[in-house]
């Protein structure tokens, strides 16, 4: 085989290949050890930026010796610099606290020194302030900024933060705010109204340099109150999403006729609302096929919405004038043949 090899390499290059003499023994090479990463640390505070002092201190009443009954002696200061951003401008808040101990030099052993807690912060001794980690956050992912944009942008205000740096806060601010996610999750569902809806989002596939379709779910809630909304992304529109979900749901749910909905409606206690905004748009755009003045389907819809928005509540008598007023009676036009849509909504 090596001798057809040769002959086949001296055929294509045109010239004789030199044979190598095969080795008496064969020396593994040893794999290289590779070298421990080191950890980068926080990221030095250039001194050019401008220094906001921010002053912590312990209220009046514990400025008081605990022991003796005597005022505590002021020592120092303990200062933390935080990098922080407003839009347009870095800047640096200095928190400076100042530390107290007891007059007393045998109770101050016992009691230490006392100084002001700092701020709640979702990242623990970091160099970053909230409003340059909230500032990142919505450049990624409201404004698209990739984060070594982000990085170029910092780099010709004299800052440098490196985009391994950017990555581990939103990762940590991620955590920080997982519970505050369920606990908007449990407030939404608490309502007995509920409007949900999807749509597509690009998902990259890794490794294939391809974009599939994901899914953004949204449930809002309905009623008088602040109008909550929460969001649950999926890879795919499986109609496990919905209502895995919704699991232990009961109550109105608003959605178009996604038939995916079809087995969450039938759980006992779930009350399908259809999506009239959805069945509009299907006739709107049977419209423009139809000859002039073809336009009664629309016309019925917006007599219903005007009921619709001069009522405060739905009473049974409202319903009843309204069905013995034709406002709610079926529409007989033949173009509900073309409205398979309207015709999944069962409410």
């Amino acid at each position: 085989k090596d001798k057809e090899l040769i002959e086949a390499l001296e055929g294509e290059q045109g010239h004789p290949v030199v044979e190598v003499p095969e080795a008496i023994g064969v020396v593994e090479k040893k794999k290289p050890i590779k070298a421990k990463r080191k950890h980068p640390g926080r990221i030095p505070i250039p001194e050019h930026l401008e220094r906001e002092e921010i002053i912590l201190d312990i209220p009046e009443q514990e400025k008081i010796c605990p022991e003796t009954g005597k005022p505590l002696k002021q020592i120092g200061w303990e200062v933390s610099e935080k990098l922080e951003y407003r839009p347009g401008r870095l800047f640096v808040n200095v928190y400076k606290r100042p530390k107290y101990v007891s007059p007393d030099p045998v109770v101050s052993e016992d009691l230490g020194v006392i100084t002001a807690p700092m701020p709640d912060h979702p990242i623990q001794r970091c160099k970053a302030d909230v409003g340059l980690l909230s500032q990142i956050i919505v450049s990624k992912f409201a404004d698209h900024l990739p984060l070594y944009r982000q990085d170029g942008i910092f780099e010709r205000e004299g800052v440098t933060i490196p985009r391994s740096t950017q990555t581990s806060w939103l990762l940590q601010c991620y955590k920080a705010i997982v519970p505050l996610g369920e606990a908007l999750k449990q407030v939404v569902l608490e309502s007995d109204i509920l409007f949900t809806d999807d749509t597509l989002t690009p998902l990259q596939a890794k490794g294939h340099g391809k974009v599939k379709k994901g899914r953004l779910w949204v449930y809002v809630r309905g009623g008088p109150g602040p109008p909550l909304a929460v969001y649950d992304f999926s890879p795919d529109r499986s109609k496990r999403r919905p209502l895995d979900f919704l699991e232990n749901y009961r109550g109105y749910v608003h959605a178009d006729a996604y038939s995916g909905y079809d087995e969450l409606f039938q759980r006992e206690g779930v009350i399908e609302v259809g999506c009239w905004v959805h069945a509009r748009r299907k006739f709107d755009e049977a419209v423009s096929s139809l000859p002039d003045g073809r336009q009664g389907g629309l016309g019925r819809l917006r007599r219903s919405w005007a009921v619709s928005d001069n009522c405060t509540r739905w009473s049974q008598h409202v319903k009843t004038w309204g069905r013995s007023s034709g406002v709610f009676t079926e529409i007989p036009m033949p173009e509900l043949s073309l409205i398979g849509y309207s015709k999944g909504l069962k409410n």
